[in-house]
């Protein structure tokens, strides 16, 4: 390479060069301003500085939208023939991996992103064999590859500390407790020192046959496909596949919060719930509310059409007649966030669960506090019954038939999660409250996934709509599940 194909990206990358090169990125999933338009961008650190054409650099950008908003994200970019394109994408994040093969740090323009963890030598070695870096096309809220066939690294496209959860909280439970159901991990990159953020974490590549969600789907349309054309013992035999599975999934969620509850290191440990967190949890209800309020939703139901308003109504009276006092019996701890059948692997090993970053919208403070662990456990029911109604959504008698199955797998991932969870004080220790107050927390979220289908998916909302007007107004299927 000649040294006129040498890119400064420090004087390359002007406001306008990151505007073009941002512009491209609205369509992902992770970037958060999908509505408005990128009016600045400056550029924060570009690591390496210098690249020649074909390899890569980690870019980081302070950008701003019409709309007022203003985030950081990190766009790891190669450069052919003057034209920017995703280095993860394309795979050319290669050169840049390979520099932290003999390096523990890479400088940029302003600061150096370095390499820090437990197991941040072992995977250097490996690196210095060159393997082959895969990318892993599919639709997330960052970017992951593979290198070689032993690790998968992630890059966060809206960095936060290296106090990142998806790092920290498998790093403690790894090195402090017994639990096993996630993947090793290896080390993050850091960029320092100012600002000092999670560029991307490494672990172990668990071989796997996929997640839990696609696994949920292929047995929720076989379960289709018998509805429609008969077959009772057929259908009995793909329930009985799943209730084991959901089982095993209910055991290893009980397991993974035994393990946290049991982790007294700071920024972990647990405490009692207090007034003041109630009365967060009730904004947060009637913020998630308020937004159902203001969107143009109009569904048919169980032969009745429900508007913004109703929904409104019908979320705000729950919330308003909630007996909240269990709680105040419970302890508060570290937990998942964001779990869901999509963040547990089905392998040889038994459920792996990944992604620890919690709710990807949500401020750093957040994501890290702690919390009641039946936000995981509502996770998991609504995502069991997201998948048992995917294929059925659109037709009301099958609705009807996957909703009984969905609420009866509701009702055996609660009991073995209570049984397994037996004196933590992390739930309610009566079985009746535990159930009631795990309803609160399934409303909620199916409050924030019908916000969240509004405005990315319209097609999807008929699943968490449906399950909040049959939870909430004691009708259709559900009428005797809570």
């Amino acid at each position: 390479m000649t040294p006129h194909n040498t890119v400064h990206l420090s004087s390359a990358l002007d406001r306008s060069a990151l505007i073009g090169m941002l512009a491209q990125l609205k369509t992902k999933r992770w970037f958060p301003f999908k509505s408005d338009s990128i009016v600045d961008a400056r550029l924060v650190d570009a690591v390496p500085d210098t690249m020649e054409e074909g390899e890569s650099a980690i870019v980081i950008v302070d950008i701003s939208t019409t709309s007022g908003g203003s985030t950081i994200v990190i766009t790891p970019s190669a450069c052919d023939s003057g034209q920017y394109s995703d280095a993860v994408e394309n795979g050319s994040i290669s050169s840049f991996m390979s520099l932290l093969a003999t390096d523990d740090a890479i400088s940029g323009s302003r600061g150096r992103i370095a390499i820090r963890g437990p197991y941040a030598e072992e995977f250097q070695s490996y690196m210095a064999t060159h393997p082959v870096i895969t990318p892993l096309n599919v639709e997330q809220s960052n970017s992951s590859f593979t290198v070689g066939d032993r690790y998968i690294c992630k890059v966060f496209r809206r960095p936060i500390s290296p106090r990142n959860p998806d790092f920290t909280v498998p790093v403690k439970l790894y090195t402090k407790t017994h639990f096993r159901n996630i993947p090793r991990p290896i080390a993050q990159l850091i960029h320092e020192p100012d600002p000092l953020l999670s560029v991307a974490s490494i672990q172990e590549n668990v071989q796997n046959d996929g997640d839990y969600w696609h696994y949920f789907l292929e047995l929720s349309n076989d379960l289709i496909g018998r509805f429609t054309h008969g077959g009772k013992a057929v259908v009995e035999d793909i329930v009985g596949e799943i209730t084991s599975a959901v089982n095993e999934l209910a055991g290893t969620v009980a397991e993974m919060h035994r393990a946290l509850f049991s982790i007294n290191d700071p920024g972990f440990g647990h405490e009692r719930f207090t007034s003041g967190d109630i009365n967060r949890i009730k904004r947060r209800y009637m913020d998630l509310a308020s937004a159902i309020r203001r969107t143009s939703i109009s569904l048919s139901i169980n032969g009745r059409i429900y508007d913004s308003i109703d929904f409104y109504d019908l979320i705000r009276n729950f919330v308003d007649n909630f007996d909240f006092s269990p709680l105040y019996e419970v302890e508060k701890i570290r937990f998942h966030g964001d779990l869901h059948l999509g963040q547990i692997l089905r392998t040889e090993r038994g459920p792996i669960i990944i992604d620890f970053e919690g709710e990807p919208l949500r401020g750093e403070t957040e994501r890290s506090a702690l919390g009641c662990v039946l936000k995981d456990v509502a996770g998991m029911t609504r995502s069991i019954d997201y998948a048992l109604s995917f294929y059925s959504r659109a037709d009301n008698d099958l609705a009807g038939e996957t909703r009984k199955v969905s609420l009866n797998l509701r009702e055996v991932f609660l009991r073995t999660y209570f049984q397994k969870s037996s004196g933590l004080p992390t739930i309610p220790g009566d079985f009746q409250e535990f159930m009631n107050t795990a309803a609160y927390y399934e409303v909620e979220k199916a409050v924030y996934e019908a916000n969240y289908e509004m405005n990315n998916r319209p097609d999807w909302i008929i699943i968490p709509a449906r399950a909040l007007v049959e939870t909430l107004s004691g009708t259709g299927s559900s009428k005797k599940s809570v």
